[in-house]
């Protein structure tokens, strides 16, 4: 099994897609329960005639595809969390790990 970000319109990305393989040497069956666009992709190459060659191939391929849009989502989610860090620090003047134990405190939380 091998999971993706959810690009859907009807989910969130942090609920993951999944793909379901079964492989032998001559042929790969792939069963989802949503939509994948890694998926559609590689279907598309297939039928344009520059799909992989090979089971490994297309593994290799799938693999990256899934892997490619993690990385956009956790890069985009890393440069919010910066931003929201940075208005905060500039704002308050605290350092952001401050500014958290400080509304930590203020919220009745507990920090250790």
């Amino acid at each position: 099994m091998l999971r993706g970000v959810n690009l859907n319109a009807d989910g969130p990305a942090d609920q993951m897609v999944a793909v379901r393989l079964w492989v032998c040497a001559q042929t790969i069956v792939t069963v989802r329960m949503r939509k994948v666009f890694a998926l559609d992709d590689l279907r598309q190459s297939c039928a344009d005639g520059t799909g992989p060659d090979s089971i490994a191939s297309f593994l290799l391929s799938l693999s990256e595809k899934l892997m490619g849009r993690v990385q956009d989502v956790v890069f985009g989610l890393a440069d919010r969390v910066e931003d929201i860090e940075d208005t905060h620090s500039t704002a308050q003047g605290f350092r952001p790990r401050t500014w958290a134990i400080c509304n930590a405190k203020q919220s009745g939380c507990i920090v250790t």
